[in-house]
């Protein structure tokens, strides 16, 4: 492979900053600029050169006649996390196995052929189990089956409301139970004091109840103090309200309700990432409620239902723009990257995985005289996190008139 600059199919650049005036060696790696002359477009750029500092590039000269299109993506593409979760379908039945099973497709390679299939969990009704019952062993289950995994595959709790109450005194403080379902129903609240010596917090249960009991002094006893103090002590119970307000003493203690459950929920979790050697693939799953007996004969115990568009867990494109600019680093003249480590040459990459980027897409050809007439496509794309270095660059593309103000453009 030719490594000169016009034997480029794809050139790719993050940029992190947009200059007008000439770059330099001392400006921040990921510095661009755009350039043109009345039949030329092309970009400037500062590239890390290792220990020897900067570097001032450029790109290919794109003859304005010669581009197809150039396109302006300002949402930086993100993806939901897969969610589903599991309720039983009707009353639970005693004395039948509830089993839950997993399909994973393409896990550690590509191509769903490549399928995992595993157990989650399992659990036996007894007579006087509630649903939450089963849910809860279930999840006891996923948890053991799921333990010996390189890497945690996905994450499981319980589905519903967490129990809830407004204290009587204290109308501004809110108190929350931190995990989902009906055993945040027997938690109690209460302040037993805003003057004592010391702050602390005590935790008892009496009879399945749950007292949490906070005391706080003269000299911190706001609402954000109360939040502090019990949020550090217990991992129970949550505290809203506004920080600044003055908390009152509430001896007699609260009950928290409202907590349900309702099933179980099931959600993705990231796996790890290496530039250049581990893409961040999704994991692609199914999830099945086997068949038990009941008075209608054998069907699934359960109801299976994806709720992902409603997942807020989401993943931006960061690790893909940062392996993009690792594999088309190759077409800059380091097509041995990391080849023969640890006697190697470490390559400086610019992209952050942890942001996410939006883009510009510049579609051109390159054509030579006479009979090297053939086109030959060519694209050149610039990733940037920063909203105004894309707003910036189009408005000197636009200046520079290879594109129309007010044309079309992707989002």
């Amino acid at each position: 492979m030719a490594i000169f600059s016009q034997d480029q199919v794809r050139q790719f650049y993050i940029a992190n900053a947009n200059k007008i005036a000439p770059l330099k060696e001392t400006d921040t790696a990921g510095t661009i600029a755009v350039k043109s002359s009345p039949q030329d477009v092309w970009f400037e750029y500062v590239t890390p050169n290792g220990d020897n500092g900067n570097t001032v590039v450029r790109t290919d000269l794109i003859n304005k006649n010669k581009i197809t299109s150039i396109t302006k993506t300002e949402t930086a593409a993100t993806r939901k996390l897969k969610k589903v979760t599991v309720a039983i379908d009707g009353d639970p039945t005693p004395g039948q196995e509830y089993i839950i099973r997993f399909v994973f497709y393409g896990l550690g390679i590509g191509g769903v052929e490549n399928q995992y299939i595993k157990e989650g969990g399992v659990y036996k009704a007894k007579t006087a189990d509630t649903a939450e019952d089963i849910y809860e062993g279930l999840l006891a289950s996923i948890e053991r089956n799921f333990s010996r995994e390189a890497y945690p595959l996905i994450k499981t709790g319980l589905n519903g409301a967490a129990a809830t109450v407004e204290m009587t005194t204290n109308t501004g403080v809110t108190v929350t139970a931190k995990e989902v379902g009906t055993a945040g129903n027997n938690l109690r609240f209460a302040v037993a004091s805003v003057s004592a010596d010391t702050p602390g917090v005590t935790v008892s249960t009496a009879s399945g109840v749950t007292t949490i009991k906070a005391s706080l002094i003269a000299d911190a006893k706001t609402i954000g103090d109360l939040k502090t103090l019990v949020e550090s002590a217990t991992n129970l119970v949550t505290i809203t309200g506004t920080a600044a307000t003055a908390v009152l003493a509430e001896t007699t203690a609260v009950a928290l309700v409202g907590g349900t459950s309702t099933g179980i929920v099931i959600e993705e979790v990231l796996q790890p990432w290496v530039r250049g050697k581990r893409q961040a693939a999704p994991i692609n799953f199914d999830t099945f409620t086997l068949p038990i007996k009941t008075e209608d004969g054998e069907q699934p115990w359960g109801i299976v239902t994806d709720i992902t568009k409603d997942n807020v867990n989401t993943v931006g494109n960061g690790r893909m723009v940062a392996d993009m600019e690792w594999f088309y680093i190759g077409e800059r003249a380091d097509q041995f990257r990391g080849y023969g480590y640890p006697n190697n040459f470490d390559t400086n990459y610019l992209a952050d995985a942890s942001k996410s980027y939006k883009f510009i897409n510049i579609d051109f050809y390159y054509s030579g005289d006479a009979e090297d007439v053939q086109r030959s496509k060519k694209t050149l794309t610039i990733a940037t996190a920063d909203a105004n270095t894309l707003a910036a660059l189009w408005t000197a593309l636009e200046t520079a008139e290879v594109v129309e103000v007010d044309e079309t453009e992707e989002s």
